[in-house]
């Protein structure tokens, strides 16, 4: 690989977008209940396997079920088990150069752990954020008189988190948030439009060309006048584990579906394609029925779904 070829690759690759960063903060691991980020390094979170078989494993192992809108953070993996970046090789099998990746993925055969991974990990060193707390609890015990603050407050002020979760739930109108988006710009991401249609729905989308040279839309996020909100690509409806509570939920949403990866689908059929599960989007990609388009934090190239055609 000559310098140049090796310089194009540390700029494709070599993508870390802020936006994806910040817009992922709002997910949590389902065991350790970690935010996104801890102290100065961003945390990845993955998503369980699909296979049943592979999926047990991982519920044996963290003693509780999954669901396919669960997270699990780093912090319960063994560091060797997980790629964070793509490895660049002369002839001679030497190291040519590394290249962080824009999503890191697990390898095949790891499983996560409900505490400290038996190898070293993250787990071994704590945030400059919990050391701060720490230090200012420890500080606040010994100071005299400090059990007055608990006995001092009144049961109203002591409503934990979830308490205060339900409440905002209640107070969600599905409506505001059509009359606030329609009434107001929204900051988008690059490449994005905002369209109201004749029907009254507004839609967030960005395009592309197919194989017939025609305008297609690549992502859409649609907006109806109750306030229903739904996610398409290539003209399929998909899911997205998002909870859109109020307009700004909304940005945050389109910017987290921005950096979303389709998955490429499969480009060449043989005689031991599955054709019965086949089917062919808008843009003239092949691809399994069950492709669920956007690819897990886990999957390279492909959803599993889409490799199972050629096997």
């Amino acid at each position: 690989m000559s310098k140049s070829d090796s310089k194009n690759c540390v700029t494709e690759i070599a993508q870390l977008s802020l936006c994806e960063v910040l817009c992922k903060m709002g997910r949590t691991c389902i065991v350790c209940k970690s935010s996104r980020i801890s102290g100065k390094k961003p945390k990845s979170f993955f998503k369980p396997p699909s296979f049943p078989e592979k999926r047990k494993i991982w519920e044996k192992n963290l003693n509780r079920a999954l669901k396919n809108s669960n997270y699990i953070c780093e912090f319960h993996f063994k560091e060797e088990d997980i790629v964070r970046e793509k490895v660049f090789y002369r002839k001679d099998n030497t190291v040519l150069t590394k290249v962080p990746l824009k999503s890191t993925r697990l390898v095949d055969h790891a499983v996560p752990f409900s505490s400290q991974p038996p190898s070293s990990g993250p787990f071994e060193k704590r945030s400059s954020c919990e050391n701060n707390v720490l230090e200012k609890s420890e500080s606040l015990e010994k100071r005299p008189f400090t059990e007055n603050v608990v006995e001092g407050t009144k049961p109203s002020e002591k409503r934990s988190r979830e308490n205060r979760l339900t409440e905002k739930k209640t107070r969600y109108n599905p409506a505001e948030i059509y009359t606030t988006v329609s009434n107001a710009e929204i900051l988008l991401p690059s490449a994005w439009s905002k369209v109201l249609l004749d029907t009254g729905d507004i839609v967030f989308a960005t395009f592309t060309i197919n194989k017939l040279s025609n305008v297609i839309t690549k992502k859409e996020v649609r907006l109806s006048k109750d306030g229903k909100i739904t996610f398409w690509c290539y003209g399929k409806q998909i899911e997205i584990d998002e909870i859109v509570m109020t307009a700004d939920d909304l940005r945050r949403t389109i910017c987290s579906f921005d950096d979303s990866v389709i998955c490429k689908g499969i480009g060449v059929l043989d005689s031991k394609s599955d054709y019965r599960n086949l089917t062919i989007d808008v843009k003239g990609t092949h691809r399994h029925k069950s492709c669920p388009m956007i690819l897990q934090e886990n999957d390279l190239y492909v959803c599993e779904f889409c490799q199972d055609l050629n096997v």
